[in-house]
């Protein structure tokens, strides 16, 4: 993937190397050309060297030389030769006086006459040792102008010089091409040996290092040697060495990442030369905007002590460099002593016991003892990944910041040092050793009240009382305590006032005890502060207590330690018990509130705790029994100083007894909370009752917190109570800590294989055995993760059941799941009661497929012609076919639909107007389209053709349905990304019938607002010729960092859509015809799905008649929901294993295992981790299972199905892109015995065969997945179902047969189908008396027939002979019996083509066409007055009470800019011309700020409203119309429907001040001719934005025809297209492990999101309101070039829309857009110039991440639609 803009390279003005070179002597003021010719003649030496590379092996300069240079490396014969050539380009030049060549030990200097004054290092073939094998190589130099130029002194003090004196530096790589990237610091330019000119030309005109990047480059083989800093490689990154220092810097320049060659144990300096590798390197890296350094300072200002001296260097993208410095500088944590030993090295740091003890362990860890290596290594591994999770989760900045990270560990902590420190992350290890320190640290760590003798010894006890401090054990304060403290507000009136009531003392010893205490602490401040507390606050202490039982805090609000009693209780308990039993026993006694207790001013209060945060203690005897004693604060007399001394008393025996055994837990617990207050993230591992009140301290802090769930508890999980909740299993316990506070608390699931795994007693003396592993493997408990792909997997149950997976089993599961149970949104939100059975809707691609879909069971079909249908890549039919492939359909009772279903421009119109023509003529049952000036057309030309509202209309709301019904649809077909519920509310909200689609492909992108087709391939979407761009790879960049995601490469592709097992509820929400997506498959995939869907649509139709007829006759009222539901549970078809696996072999983009690509889609909501897995964009089939070894015979496979020989397989390397092993299965044998088999069944391991040469047995491994492609059984069954039917297998035409015979008459036989059409027929002779043997029934059966003679297909369903007098003896000939049958048949087929041919009945054959674009130019004379308003408008400042700003083609045309953020819109309002602002905040925070924001300015606002809008979310327009905008900008058409149902602009609405402002229109109302304009327009909306499917010339077609109208249109002149606007969430998919909004986390509010492409290209992705995400292109469009065309046509309004780009360009590039308009409009001759500066300008604007994208025409260039035979044929087509 290149990362950088690569120049077209112009054919008649190309850029040469020497071009390039005189341009920028130009540029340097004073410039005498001498820098020019000697760059020159490097080029000419590269040249020639190119050309000897090249020529090489057939020229026999391959080898060696036999020689060695000045390093001791031998020399190849190219060596030689390159250092000729340069040496003597170079001394020709006449512009050298030193040259410094690898190749030579001495400098050379250059003689007269050819001496001058630049000094050149070079290095003449770099990486040569490779060239043998064909591996790239290259020259580097570098340039150095003589200290003193001119005097004829040069000295070797001319080239020993540090870097940052060299003018210039470059190299020239040969390869498959050869490049030169070269700078003379002022940027770095590449160029390209084109071979036919022999020059280089430029492609690379400003090379940028991206500031991050996702490959290293370094010799791992030197690995054991390396330092410390070099071994912390942090992050996972993909490893590229070539081993040519030139091909790998190349690599990096473009890519990004970063470029290593470290000093080591052998080479302590480094092993690159200073002068001629380093310095040109670095230098050009950070020309680049990268970074160079030797470690430990910038590389540049390095100075040589000789001139082949060497160096350590890292360079490459800016923050790669500045993390391994920081490794390095964290290195001093670490030191090598010796092969993989590690041990910590004190810092001045004062390390606390435990992780003293942790180190030692460490470092015994990692010793050498045998498999002491593999352990350290998987220890880094493990170190890796985790700094991976912590940098994901928490940010690289808060690691910086912080002073590390604190581990909450067991044991000894040595995980925490295997994690932390091996990353290079300072961390320290707090272990609380007893439950009791842990209580104590808890209320310690939260700023409680606990035992004084937690911070006093008795030695200072004493001493105190001998300085006559009788209080001492009183109130005290802990002065270890860190100064930024800071509690919750409930929490200090949990604890001040206590202490308050102590301070209060009148007593004046009291008073001068406190003083004296605190100044014994060094905190005269608070001493004063807590010295002058009012009397009064004694008596708000029992307010403090009610408070504290009240918070949740209450249990950190403790006064005493529990008793023995209390101890032995849970904690939870304990806790809740210490707290009131402390609280009671200093306030009046159980129950005896104080009077007139009077709260404390919480001002006063809190104000001492903000400056610096103390701990206080107040002591009782916890022994003594107070229930029933008065206490000290009710007895008369009492004061605070008295209680104090009697307080004091009784806690003196306590603290000679508990000051010696505690003391060195406090000084523990204050070093601990020591390093709690000052690291950055706090890290449990080993959850467990510790974990719990860390988690409660990180919260208070408001410091993230990481779970590391590694143990495994061994026996039985210890039950508690959490919140008064049981919590039994180890998966609650971590539910529990994350629901404290989800934003900050995260869990990590690292890969620990091995550790910590619990052995029975049985198995445990064998620790290798079968039964341990066993245990091991089931023991291990699930967690939540984030970034399954990163880390280590949980149990796969618990997965499969957390991604709704549609496995065999879990599909099974899905389908007998009750409807109660299943999730809201998969239930009808109103139950409807269908008036008739749904419709199955099949794909027909061509004959096969039409057939496949008649014979199997279909209502109707759906097809496209040769032009006009959304599936230009499908075999279709031609016109001329109509009316055939409609007499085939009604002949068997079934209904066509032709698909008319892409936008239409307005040269296609005259076109579209003959094929609706043709169509109607057909007796097409309706059309399905797309565009409503089609819709519109249709409705005039063929008033009684049936209209089906395309899925391309996005249709979301009843609203969307209710306004294409109002104009002539009659049914919709709801978007794809709706749910049943919400389907529900369409069908119940709108007369227009509802058609849904249950099986097939899904498009990421809601149909209709797709555009990365038009975007990259120039062939749009809308338009019948998707490039499938969401079918592509990507890579996820988070915060401008490449996210490795292994294998997951396909973000944005679907699996398909399987709704099976919801067919009962999709009736019940009132769809009335099941679609089955498909025009692209072949036959097999179209009679398997239409005999599953028939199956089950029947067998859901057959339960709910039978619960509404049970109803009925019973009279019972029964409960509607649970009735329905109970209905569609009796009704719903459950599909067995090997029915799924039919489905996913016809078509499915099977994922993995558990993933077998079917899925409900939205059908029950939003499951964005189940939507998009990533790994695979194709259907391969059904999944078979798992490569276990490969044999030079074939493959040992665990099978997950069935497999037989004959089957065809693939095997899943990861990677589809890559061609994949696969064929056909020649023998299958039993994996043991060898025992040949004629299948192998699920469960079974067994060898498969396959044919010579036909698989590449060593690209397949053990643990590959494999894929079943062809299953020729199955397509035998198939295909048996539509093909080589004889004719009674054939599907035919049910009809009732009445037979009508009396003498004398003629004998009559009527024929009726279902729909009530009949015919009849009568023989030519009267029935006579029987001479012989009378006629039979059966006779009279036989005659007519079964199948009625088999002239059509038909068949009788029933037999009526009420009519015949059989008792008489009648006769009629046989042959009078058929006349009479054929003539009913045929009256029949009669009869049934009147309905069809009434969408022929009233056709027009006039031209239409010219009727309706003759009133749409009229109508623009009518708009004469809205144009002189606004030409007034424009000319002065905006009207306040205007309420139109319709355009005038004779007004100066106006620019306007749409914002998304708050900055770029202040920006925007710096300029004073500006009128107009158009508001689009995804997130509407800051939303209604920004609206009065520029109103206050004088300028017109105007906000934009969401293009998806939901039966959930159509409240949201209130919203809208409360922000008091001048203008809503409107992107979907439901909205505009219900806002003209309100009364339109100016009417008041109940619930908002403001009335309805003037509507406008923006592109995703799709209008693509002047038709759909003009009816849009005439739909309420006075300014309107054409679609993106337009090119410029479409565009001014489109004004030309709307006449004056133009200035209605708005064209949009400089964007980034929304290339995906999809309900699929990339952030939660990928940067959570939620499955919608409600448990993601919303990353997208912390997150910046790009997908970049295989070209390098970052396109952002941003999250809406509705958690919609969008995708914007890369790079720019603009229409700059097209600007005077568009004025010139009469429009008038033109918009520029940001999306990233930085407040500080937006001035400026409005500047730059309002001159060139302004040039436009007034035929300037500087204005093409002008617009030509301002194209070269966008193209370096960068995006968020400093990487420019650079701009083009996109979708306004004017190109040709590609042909359909030029476009990838379908796998159908291939047949």
């Amino acid at each position: 993937m290149s990362s950088v803009q690569v120049a077209e390279v112009s054919e008649t003005d190309p850029l040469t190397l020497s071009a390039w070179i005189l341009t920028q002597q130009h540029k340097s003021v004073g410039a005498r050309g001498r820098l020019t010719v000697l760059l020159n003649a490097i080029g000419v030496g590269c040249k020639f060297v190119s050309s000897a590379v090249r020529r090489a092996g057939l020229a026999g300069m391959m080898g060696m030389a036999g020689s060695s240079n000045v390093q001791g490396e031998d020399q190849k014969k190219l060596d030689l030769v390159a250092n000729e050539v340069f040496k003597n380009s170079l001394r020709r030049s006449g512009q050298c006086c030193i040259l410094v060549t690898e190749e030579e030990d001495e400098p050379i200097f250059i003689e007269e006459p050819f001496r001058g004054d630049y000094a050149v290092v070079f290095d003449p073939l770099d990486g040569s040792s490779n060239i043998d094998c064909g591996v790239s190589v290259g020259t580097i130099f570098g340039i150095y102008k003589a200290k003193n130029p001119g005097s004829g002194k040069y000295t070797l003090e001319d080239v020993m010089r540090p870097g940052t004196e060299m003018v210039a530096a470059g190299y020239c790589m040969y390869g498959s091409m050869s490049y030169m990237m070269i700078t003379t610091g002022k940027g770095v330019a590449g160029f390209t040996l084109d071979p036919t000119l022999g020059e280089f030309v430029i492609t690379h005109p400003n090379v940028q290092v991206p500031t991050r990047g996702p490959i290293y480059s370094i010799n791992e083989g030197n690995a054991i040697n390396w330092d410390a800093g070099t071994h912390n490689n942090g992050k996972p990154y993909s490893l590229r060495y070539v081993g040519s220092m030139v091909a790998d810097v190349h690599r990096t320049l473009l890519y990004g990442g970063i470029f290593m060659y470290p000093a080591d144990k052998k080479n302590t300096k480094g092993k690159l030369r200073v002068l001629y590798e380093c310095f040109p390197m670095a230098m050009l890296v950070e020309q680049a905007g990268g970074k160079a350094t030797t470690g430990t300072k910038r590389s540049l200002e390095t100075m040589p002590d000789s001139i082949h001296d060497r160096a350590p260097i890292y360079l490459g993208s800016k923050e790669e460099v500045e993390l391994i410095e920081q490794f390095k500088k964290e290195a001093g944590h670490l030191q090598i002593e010796d092969e993989y030993s590690i041990s910590p090295v004190q810092d001045g740091h004062a390390m606390l016991p435990e992780f003293k003890q942790v180190s030692s362990n460490a470092s015994k860890q990692a010793g050498r003892w045998p498999g002491g290596q593999r352990s350290q290594l998987k220890s880094q591994c493990r170190a890796s990944v985790f700094r991976c999770f912590l940098i994901d989760t928490f940010g690289r900045e808060q690691l910086r910041e912080g002073a590390g990270v604190l581990d909450v560990a067991g044991g000894q902590g040595e995980l925490a040092f295997e994690l932390l420190n091996l990353n290079g992350i300072p961390a320290t290890v707090l272990e609380p050793r007893q439950l009791e320190l842990q209580k104590r640290c808890k209320r310690l760590l939260a700023g409680s009240c606990v035992s004084s003798s937690a911070f006093s010894s008795h030695n200072d006890c004493q001493r105190h009382k001998q300085e006559g401090v009788g209080q001492c054990a009183t109130v005290t304060v802990a002065s270890q305590l860190p100064v930024n403290l800071q509690l919750p507000d409930h929490l200090r009136l949990a604890v001040t006032p206590a202490l308050a009531a102590c301070l209060s003392a009148n007593s004046s010893s009291a008073g001068s005890a406190v003083k004296g205490n605190l100044r014994h602490l060094e905190l005269e401040e608070e001493a004063q502060a807590f010295s002058s507390v009012p009397a009064e606050w004694p008596t708000a202490f029992h307010h403090a207590q009610q408070q504290a039982q009240l918070s949740k805090w209450s249990n950190l609000g403790a006064f005493h330690e529990p008793d023995e009693e209390v101890e032995q209780q849970s904690f939870e308990q304990d806790e809740a018990l210490s707290s009131s039993a402390g609280l009671s026993s200093l306030a009046n006694g159980p129950g005896e509130p104080i009077s007139r207790a009077t709260p404390p001013p919480h001002d006063k209060l809190a104000a001492p705790m903000r400056r610096k945060a103390v701990a206080w203690s107040i002591s009782v005897d916890t022994d003594s029994d107070t229930d029933g004693e008065d206490n000290l604060w009710s007895r008369p007399g009492t004061t605070p100083a008295v209680a104090n001394s009697t307080l004091a008393a009784v806690a003196s025996s306590q603290l000679r007894d508990l000051s010696q055994q505690q003391a060195a837990e406090v000084k523990d617990a204050a070093a601990a909370w020591r390093r709690f207050t000052e690291c950055s993230i706090v890290v449990g591992i080993h959850p467990d009752q510790a974990t719990d009140f860390i988690v409660e301290l990180a919260i208070a802090q408001g410091k993230p917190f990481a779970v590391v769930p590694c143990c495994v508890y061994s026996c039985e999980f210890p039950r508690r109570m959490l919140d008064g909740r049981p919590v039994t299993t180890y998966q609650q316990l971590l539910q529990y800590l994350v629901a404290k506070d989800p934003a900050r608390i995260r869990i990590a699931t690292l890969p620990f294989q091995g550790r910590n795994k619990p052995r029975s007693k049985r198995s445990s003396k064998v620790p290798g055995s079968r039964k341990a592993r066993d245990q091991q493997q089931h023991s291990v408990a699930g967690a939540p993760r984030k970034h399954a792909e990163l880390y280590a997997a949980v149990d796969a149950a618990d997965h499969a059941d957390s991604n709704g997976s549609i496995h065999a089993a879990a599909n099974a599961a899905a389908a007998t799941r009750p409807a109660a149970a299943r999730p809201a949104a998969a239930r009808p939100a109103i139950y409807i009661s269908p008036a008739k059975k749904p419709e199955i809707l099949a794909p027909a691609g061509g004959w096969p497929q039409l057939r496949a879909a008649v014979e199997n069971g279909a209502d109707a079909v759906y097809l496209g012609l040769s032009d006009f249908n959304a599936r230009a890549r499908a075999v279709n039919f031609v016109p001329d076919e109509l009316p055939e492939v409609m007499e085939y359909l009604h002949g068997r009772g079934v209904r066509g639909y032709v698909v008319l279903n892409i936008l239409v421009y307005d040269d296609e119109m005259q076109q579209m107007q003959e094929r609706i023509r043709q169509v109607a003529a057909a007796g097409v049952d309706a059309v399905i389209v797309q565009d409503l000036g089609v819709v519109e057309l249709i409705r005039r030309i063929a008033p009684n053709l049936h209209i089906h509202g395309s899925t391309q209309m996005t249709i979301t709301s009843p609203e969307g349905a209710e306004f294409a019904r109002q104009l002539g649809v009659s049914r919709v077909v709801v978007g794809r990304e709706l749910s049943v519920r919400e389907i529900s509310k369409v069908s119940a909200g709108s007369a227009a019938a509802v058609e849904a689609f249950v099986h097939g492909a899904l498009c990421v992108s809601y149909s209709g607002q797709c555009f990365s087709s038009e975007a990259w391939g120039g062939r749009s979407a809308n338009r019948g010729q998707c490039a499938q761009a969401c079918r592509l790879p990507y890579g996820l960049l988070v915060d401008g960092v490449l996210r490795e995601l292994g294998d997951v490469q396909y973000l944005l592709s679907p699996q398909d859509l399987a709704a099976v097992s919801l067919v009962p509820e999709l009736i019940q929400a009132g769809v009335g015809c099941f679609k089955i997506e498909g025009r692209l498959k072949g036959p097999e995939y179209v009679a398997a799905t239409v005999q599953v869907y028939r199956r089950a649509v029947d067998a859901a139709w057959a339960a709910l008649v039978e619960s509404s007829t049970s109803e009925e006759a019973s009279g019972a009222q029964a409960d509607g929901q649970q009735s329905a539901a109970q209905a569609a549970d009796a009704g719903r078809l459950q599909l067995s294993d090997g029915e799924w696996r039919d489905l996913q072999q016809v078509f499915a983009r099977g994922q993995d295992g558990e993933h077998s690509g079917l899925t409900p889609g939205f059908l029950e909501g939003s499951k964005h981790q189940r939507l998009v897995r990533g790994r695979n964009p194709r259907h391969r089939g059904s999944f078979v299972g798992t490569v276990q070894r490969v044999t030079r015979e074939g493959i040992v496979v665990a099978l997950q199905q069935p497999i037989q020989r004959g089957f065809g397989v693939v095997f899943d390397q990861g990677d589809p892109q890559r061609e994949e092993q696969g064929g056909q299965v020649f023998n299958v044998r039993d994996a043991g015995s060898g025992a040949e088999l004629e299948s192998g069944s699920a469960g079974t391991a067994v060898f498969l065969g396959f044919g010579r040469g036909q698989i590449d047995l060593r690209q397949v491994q053990p643990g590959q997945l494999i894929w079943q492609t062809k299953n020729p059984v199955l397509e035998g069954r198939l295909k048996s179902s539509y093909d080589g039917l004889s004719a009674a297998a054939q599907r035919r035409l049910p009809v009732a047969v009445s037979v009508t015979a009396t003498l004398g008459a003629p004998l009559r036989v009527v024929l009726t189908d279902s729909q009530g059409c009949s015919g009849s027929g009568e023989t030519g002779v009267a029935v006579a008396l029987a001479s012989g043997r009378p006629l039979t029934a059966g006779e009279l059966q036989k005659g007519v027939g079964q199948n009625l003679g088999g002239e059509a297909p038909l068949a009788a369903a029933s037999w009526d002979f009420s009519g015949c007098d059989f008792s008489a003896g009648l006769f009629v000939p046989a042959a009078a019996v058929k006349e009479a049958r054929r003539q009913a048949v045929g009256a029949l087929l009669t009869a049934r083509q009147r309905p069809a041919e009434a969408a022929a009945h009233e056709l027009r054959h006039d031209d239409v066409l010219g009727g309706i674009v003759a009133g749409i130019r009229a109508a623009g004379g009518a708009n004469l007055a809205a144009e002189a308003a606004w030409g007034q408008e424009q000319d002065g400042a905006a009207s306040a009470d205007s309420s139109s700003s319709s355009g005038s083609s004779g007004a100066v045309p106006a620019l306007r800019v749409l914002c998304r953020s708050r900055a770029q819109v202040d920006a925007a309002l710096t300029l004073p011309w500006l009128r107009e602002v158009v508001l689009d905040f995804l997130e509407v925070h800051g939303l209604k700020e920004a609206c009065a924001s520029v109103r206050e300015s004088g300028r017109r606002v105007v906000v934009a409203t969401p293009r998806i809008l939901k039966p959930d979310e159509e409240r949201l327009w209130l919203f809208y119309l409360r922000l008091g905008a001048d203008a809503l900008l409107l992107r979907s058409a439901g909205l505009l429907h219900h806002l003209m149902e309100l009364g339109g602009p100016g009417a008041d609405v109940e619930g908002s001040e403001w009335p309805v402002p003037e509507l406008h229109g923006d592109f995703s109302l799709n209008a693509a001719n002047g038709v759909t304009a003009d009816l849009l327009l005439r739909s309420g909306l006075s300014r309107l934005a054409p679609t993106h499917d337009c090119n410029s010339a479409q565009l001014t077609r489109m004004a030309h025809l709307l006449g004056s109208r133009a200035c209605q249109l708005e064209i949009i002149l400089h964007q980034h297209l929304p290339i995906f606007h999809t309900e699929h969430c990339v952030f939660c998919r990928f940067l959570s492990d939620g499955n919608d909004y409600r448990d993601c986390g919303h990353p997208c509010e912390t997150s910046t999101l790009h997908l970049r492409d295989d070209k390098g290209k970052d396109h952002l992705v941003l999250a809406d309101m509705g958690c919609r995400n969008t995708v914007f292109n890369a790079a720019a469009q603009s229409g700059l070039p097209h600007l005077p065309e568009f004025v010139s046509a009469g429009i008038r309004c033109f918009r520029v829309e940001l999306v990233d780009e930085s407040p500080d360009h937006v001035p400026e590039l409005l500047e730059r857009y309002n001159n060139a308009l302004h040039a436009a409009t007034t035929g300037s001759s500087t204005g093409r110039q002008a617009m030509q500066e301002t194209w070269r300008w966008i193209q370096e604007l960068p995006d968020a991440n400093g990487r420019p994208h650079g701009v083009s025409l996109g979708s306004l260039e004017s190109r040709g639609e590609r042909a359909a035979g030029s476009m990838k044929p379908t796998a159908a087509s291939l047949r």
